[in-house]
């Protein structure tokens, strides 16, 4: 069960007698796409579109794990701000690109189930092809993009 507001939830039991009951209570939604961030819209929106990026330990001949991490608040449309009680707008990213040099690496396409902040894990084969390149857009028409160095393995 989701649930994504504050609501009565009603649970209703077939006994072993053949008799029904039931029960209800209210619940305050507390987690999943209705939780609020616990900072305000404004200080969530800060730095949006940032990247960084990690690289794991190079071998030659062996994939490489690679972390971007992009900063974005992805909002899904039903937080509630818990002094306005107005709903945040949905602010999501709709698409991650990486491609390693004129290669492409993977495309993403994404919605309100991306978490906010979203740190990706994948892994590529590092041949010298040039930098790694992120491109982040989202429903709003932000548009991020940032190049990384990545580093030759070594023998």
């Amino acid at each position: 069960m989701r649930v994504n507001n504050y609501t009565d939830v009603h649970a209703v039991a077939k006994m072993k007698d053949g008799t029904f009951q039931k029960a209800t209570e209210y619940v305050k939604a507390s987690g999943g796409c209705s939780a609020p961030m616990g900072i305000s819209d404004e200080e969530a929106m800060q730095g949006m579109g940032d990247m960084r990026m990690k690289f794991g330990e190079m071998q030659p001949g062996k994939p490489v794990q690679a972390t971007p991490m992009i900063r974005h608040p992805n909002f899904s449309g039903m937080q509630m701000n818990q002094v306005t009680r107005d709903y945040t707008p949905a602010r999501c990213i709709q698409k991650i690109i990486v491609s390693y040099g004129d290669k492409s690496v993977f495309t993403m396409d994404g919605d309100i189930s991306i978490s906010a902040n979203p740190v990706i894990n994948f892994g590529y084969l590092p041949d010298g092809a040039g930098p790694m390149k992120v491109t982040a857009t989202d429903n709003q028409g932000g548009h991020w993009e940032k190049s990384f160095p990545v580093r030759s393995a070594s023998n």
